[in-house]
């Protein structure tokens, strides 16, 4: 019940022969970069673009190439965040001060899955209707699996490419507070569903 019978994009586009048996990887390791965010969208084919090509023309943002003109890839080192930064080991002194200040924020809002009292859910759980028992398990695995996706791309991507101290603290802590995400939807999950089936 709670499994999706979806396959990752990856999965679907990159399909080998039927010949050729198709080795078994884990989710998270099936997925390709351009099925997680902040990565470009694929090049849209002439059967996916609905509208005409004179209102293209005239919802195209000023200064955007043309049709068929490829974007041109901007120069890492213009991007402050990405510039490489070798020499910066310590926190302080803060260069960031905004970006600090949202991760002081996050840290502020720190919790533990022990924390949550779920004594009484079960019996609120019980007393739900059926079809409102059948979109809080779908929401509930919807999350335990994204939350996974979501740490993938964050320590892929994010924590890799961006240079910026300040910001590596933000995701680093972001990543432990989507690990605690996670295990949450897991025992809220193994406490409301009891059949090993449907988990």
């Amino acid at each position: 019940m709670l499994s999706s019978g979806r396959s990752p994009l990856s999965a679907r586009h990159h399909q080998q022969p039927p010949s050729q048996p198709q080795p078994r990887l884990p989710p998270l390791k099936d997925l390709a970069l351009s099925d997680k965010e902040n990565t470009p969208p694929p090049p849209l084919s002439a059967t996916r673009i609905l509208a005409s090509k004179t209102a293209r023309k005239i919802f195209q943002e000023p200064g955007t190439p043309k049709e068929g003109t490829p974007f041109p890839l901007s120069n890492v080192q213009d991007e402050p965040l990405l510039r490489e930064n070798p020499h910066r080991f310590v926190i302080f002194p803060i260069q960031y001060h905004d970006i600090w200040q949202m991760y002081k924020k996050a840290e502020a809002s720190f919790w533990t899955a022990e924390e949550v009292d779920l004594s009484k859910d079960l019996q609120h759980w019980e007393s739900l209707k059926p079809e409102e028992k059948y979109f809080i398990s779908h929401i509930l695995a919807f999350f335990a699996a994204s939350d996974g996706i979501v740490n993938e791309n964050l320590v892929e991507r994010f924590s890799q490419e961006v240079q910026v101290t300040e910001a590596r603290c933000f995701y680093g802590f972001q990543i432990a507070m989507e690990n605690i995400h996670s295990e949450m939807y897991s025992l809220l999950i193994d406490t409301y569903i009891k059949d090993p089936k449907q988990r």
